[in-house]
């Protein structure tokens, strides 16, 4: 998978990213594992924790 700059940083991230909220609550800690490896595998890098946005 290609990286792209984040912003003017030296920072590369995924184009596309990993909601990660549910792991470890909805999604069992083995489960959760499992698909993160398999993220990683694919080259994504940006993984999503927040619970909330404010807006």
């Amino acid at each position: 998978m290609e990286l792209r700059r984040l912003g003017g940083s030296e920072i590369f991230i995924s184009p596309i990213g990993l909601g990660c909220v549910t792991f470890g609550r909805e999604i069992h800690e083995e489960s959760s594992y499992r698909i993160l490896d398999y993220a990683m595998e694919q080259g994504i890098n940006w993984l999503d924790t927040a619970e909330a946005y404010g807006g």
